[in-house]
């Protein structure tokens, strides 16, 4: 269903490399200034010479104000497009291509809850991520971290996290199992895609990752549950904070976006 703070800082953890617009991002979140802050971001895209370090532009719940504004899609769009020419130029490069599909579906996705949209441009970004790693699982097993490096794997795993080939999914989890034990990917991310398999196959889930709402409001684990009186025990043995706290960011995440900014 979602990931927690802790997988977005792991997954997005790339910042704006130069210093000075660095700092006035800062000054411009903390004022709320999100009109100016949109614009340096544009100025940024167009003239960084590595699109891809600007990834987490995106992916912080205190920024959703800028998602927010009419323009942004505008300011998406420009993104995307220049994630293509980057491509474009390293045609060869399938670690890159899946760090670019990657950074895509989470910048549609945080612009999806930022505005409380339908996911219709995610599901289309998934249905066409999901194709393209079928592909090269077929030809050359799960991509491995040790050879395509940190984020372009873990790319791999968001979009089987997050593919609508429920089949596929379930059938990849025991080479999710497989991977972790050979220090090819950390073990929360299988937790989360555990938990997602067996709750689509009606069976309990382990480590509380999958939520819900209740009536009035307030998140929980999705019913239900493998051992509820352990669940914070399962939780940490894959390195997982306890669920208070899981509960409490997911809560700002989808609920109660900041306006003062990451940098507060």
């Amino acid at each position: 269903m979602v990931l927690t703070r802790l997988l977005l800082v792991l997954a997005l953890s790339a910042y704006l490399p130069a210093k000075g617009r660095l700092d006035r991002l800062r000054e411009l979140w903390h004022r709320s200034a999100w009109a100016e802050a949109e614009q340096l971001v544009r100025e940024t895209i167009a003239e960084h010479p590595e699109p891809t370090d600007l990834e987490s532009i995106a992916g912080f719940s205190e920024g959703y104000e800028m998602l927010r504004l009419p323009s942004w899609p505008e300011t998406q769009a420009a993104y995307f497009a220049r994630l293509d020419r980057a491509l474009a130029a390293r045609p060869r490069d399938i670690p890159y291509e899946f760090h670019c599909r990657g950074i895509k579906e989470q910048w549609a996705r945080s612009t999806a809850i930022a505005n409380r949209s339908d996911f219709a441009q995610v599901a289309a970004l998934d249905e066409a991520n999901t194709a393209r790693l079928k592909e090269i699982v077929a030809e050359q097993g799960w991509p491995r971290r040790s050879v395509w490096g940190i984020r372009p794997a873990l790319a791999a795993w968001m979009i089987l996290q997050h593919t609508p080939d429920y089949e596929f999914q379930a059938e990849m989890l025991p080479v999710m199992e497989k991977m972790v034990g050979q220090k090819e990917l950390d073990a929360p991310y299988y937790a989360l895609l555990y938990d997602r398999v067996q709750l689509r196959n009606d069976r309990p889930q382990r480590y509380g990752s999958q939520l819900r709402k209740k009536p009035d409001g307030s998140w929980e684990p999705a019913p239900p549950l493998e051992d509820a009186d352990q669940l914070d025990v399962l939780r940490a043995s894959v390195g997982l904070q306890p669920i208070a706290e899981y509960l409490h960011e997911i809560s700002k995440i989808y609920d109660q976006p900041a306006k003062h900014g990451w940098f507060r």
